[in-house]
């Protein structure tokens, strides 16, 4: 199970990283390509995350999106689901599937912090624009023409977490992408789960 600790660990962080750490002063500049935009709706694709730092680790997932209104991650092993990181106009959430934890921030954190509304996080995921600052850089790697215009298959991301150095990238699979489709992507039942500040969330996975 230590590679799912590592991957929760990684979750917690990303959250933490954007809700709690960063701000407008921070957080960097947005910049945005040079390519024409498309109007999309909703976008479901395969996606895997390269953690470099602090540690060495990749996970897979299935992202979908609903354009300026979600962002649902699902996180699997071997075949199961066991982590979802979940982002509404509302909330963003980290769900731990496997020791039945979940921790909440308020998106309108992430925005008095940094300025990003949900529909230019997801610009960022999908290298349409990039963030550069003196604590975060995030930038697309590669171009491929989609439905909703030129989309990076590849984002790299680094950034100061307190003392700690986080970077990595985003693979996105745009071959097996399916746009502007109806997608189900209900928010996980929290039935019996146990809530933890966004804060301790890290230190409690790493004592289990």
């Amino acid at each position: 199970m230590t590679r799912l600790r590592h991957l929760l660990i990684l979750l917690a962080t990303v959250l933490l990283l954007a809700a709690c750490s960063t701000s407008r002063k921070t957080a960097g500049k947005t910049v945005g390509t040079a390519a024409a935009d498309t109007v999309w709706h909703t976008l479901y694709a395969p996606v895997k995350i390269n953690l470099t730092s602090p540690m060495t680790f990749g996970a897979s997932g299935r992202a979908t999106m609903v354009r300026d209104s979600l962002v649902h991650i699902s996180m699997r092993f071997f075949g199961m689901e066991v982590a979802v990181v979940r982002a509404t106009a509302d909330s963003a959430w980290v769900v731990d599937r496997f020791h039945k934890l979940y921790t909440v921030v308020p998106m309108s954190a992430l925005t008095a912090r940094t300025g990003l509304t949900l529909g230019a996080v997801q610009d960022i995921m999908l290298g349409k624009s990039g963030v550069t600052g003196s604590s975060v850089r995030v930038s697309g790697t590669g171009v491929e023409q989609t439905p909703a215009g030129r989309v990076a298959p590849q984002v790299d991301f680094a950034a100061k977490a307190g003392r700690r150095d986080v970077a990595g990238t985003l693979v996105w699979d745009l071959s097996k992408a399916r746009w502007n489709t109806p997608l189900d992507a209900a928010a996980p039942s929290l039935a019996g789960y146990e809530y933890i500040e966004p804060d301790r969330l890290p230190a409690a996975l790493k004592g289990m």
